[in-house]
């Protein structure tokens, strides 16, 4: 492989990534058992034909479970394409990949439906979504995503909401989104014409400094 010189001048583009199920056999065994989702990001060497190799871990979020040694083991099953979108040669650059291992959504109990296609008649505006916005986050100027998971009760409010995932983590993304399932509420049948109360729904957000 030629010396690692410079970053890669381009976005990759991906000709191979793991599956689903490569993340789940990757995931340390710790962070398994103590339900844990966690981040990594790699520094990287790009070889002639986009495998990435060496690979290195430079941080990894929470410390001491072990996800910078599975992302590393992740990494050979990355191949980006030889040369990038605007015709430069990946070889011999490096790159930060950063990745992510998210915990499994739960199963849902026997005769619990989830709601896929919800009517919302109301949801949080810019001025709720500035309020609740993470403190620390907004310092930074951090953005950051959530989903949370719900019950829905009469009128078509959310209930028992609890968080399912926030990227990057520790930075409260999901305590937010949980203040803001209040001002969410939806008609009382959805796209698909079933009735929603007594269903459980599971509700993304982007959170993004001054939007």
């Amino acid at each position: 492989m030629p010396p690692i010189s410079s970053p890669l001048p381009d976005n990759p583009q991906w000709l191979e990534r793991p599956t689903a199920q490569d993340y789940q056999l990757a995931r340390p065994k710790q962070a398994e058992a103590q339900k844990v989702a966690g981040v990594a990001i790699l520094f990287c060497g790009i070889t002639a034909d986009g495998h990435l190799d060496p690979c290195k871990a430079e941080e990894e979020t929470p410390t001491g479970m072990g996800f910078g040694d599975a992302a590393v083991a992740l990494a050979p099953k990355f191949r980006m394409a030889a040369t990038t979108a605007a015709g430069e040669t990946v070889g011999g650059h490096y790159y930060r990949l950063r990745i992510r291992f998210t915990l499994p959504l739960p199963v849902l109990p026997d005769g619990v439906r989830l709601i896929g296609h919800p009517t919302w008649t109301s949801q949080p505006g810019g001025q709720q979504s500035s309020t609740y916005y993470p403190d620390r986050a907004l310092r930074m100027g951090q953005g950051g995503n959530a989903l949370i998971q719900c019950v829905v009760v009469e009128g078509g409010r959310l209930d028992a909401c609890t968080v399912l995932d926030e990227d990057p983590p520790e930075f409260g993304f999901g305590h937010a989104l949980l203040k803001l399932a209040p001002f969410f509420q939806m008609a009382p049948v959805d796209a698909d014409g079933q009735p929603v109360v007594g269903g459980v729904v599971r509700v993304p957000m982007s959170f993004r400094p001054g939007a």
